[in-house]
């Protein structure tokens, strides 16, 4: 009916903008890099996190919280659903189960993972073409008025980026709120270094001044 023709475009939308956010790339690294985590039959929430930008099309994190919850609801498909609607809905149903489950006072184990991205390609080299090479003068030549070439040269490969997943570490309510206060100074030596180490966010901080 036209009705639920209306309904799955609006869950599509919003499936489409969701592959698009940060929140996308977590679950998916969660959920295929985290090596030591089951998330068999679990929704994986993302509690918050902190980007720093992009390397080519990927996000950048400095950390990220995600909380994993059983599977209380199950999605319902229509007859005849293609894949890219049964995705949309899953994910609807997952954050309507998280809601639920949180409005009940429910909560799943927090963990805490950091993650860096790597140029799977440094150090690599190929070969690029050129044309409108003009071997007299040494240069490039657009004007089509002189003889040209086309040139071979080696040069770096196009970077690629991949991630790795760097640490992971169940935490509490307690130990999230003191990386949340400790974080300015967590972050300066990011900063520094680089890259993020996830030892820095277990030290003990002294206490924050109050501004």
């Amino acid at each position: 009916s036209t009705m639920n023709d209306i309904i799955n475009a609006n869950i599509l939308k919003e499936y489409f903008d969701y592959l698009k956010s940060e929140e996308a790339t977590i679950v998916y690294l969660v959920k295929n890099l985290v090596d030591n985590l089951d998330t068999k039959n679990k929704w994986i929430h993302v509690v918050d996190f902190d980007a720093w930008g992009s390397k080519g099309e990927k996000f950048a994190f400095n950390y990220i919280f995600v909380e994993l919850y059983e599977r209380k609801i199950h999605p319902k498909y229509p007859k005849d659903a293609e894949l890219r609607l049964k995705k949309a809905i899953t994910l609807k149903t997952s954050h309507e189960d998280i809601e639920n489950q949180r409005s009940k006072g429910i909560r799943g184990p927090m963990f805490l993972i950091t993650c860096h991205l790597y140029n799977k390609n440094k150090g690599k080299k190929e070969i690029r073409y050129y044309d409108n090479w003009n071997e007299e003068y040494g240069g490039f030549d657009h004007t089509g008025k002189v003889p040209t070439i086309t040139i071979s040269r080696q040069v770096d490969m196009k970077p690629e980026w991949e991630y790795k997943i760097t640490g992971i570490k169940k935490i509490d309510d307690f130990r999230y709120k003191l990386i949340k206060e400790s974080y300015p100074q967590i972050y300066s030596r990011i900063y520094e270094e680089k890259r993020v180490s996830i030892e820095w966010f277990f030290e003990s901080y002294p206490k924050l001044k109050k501004k």
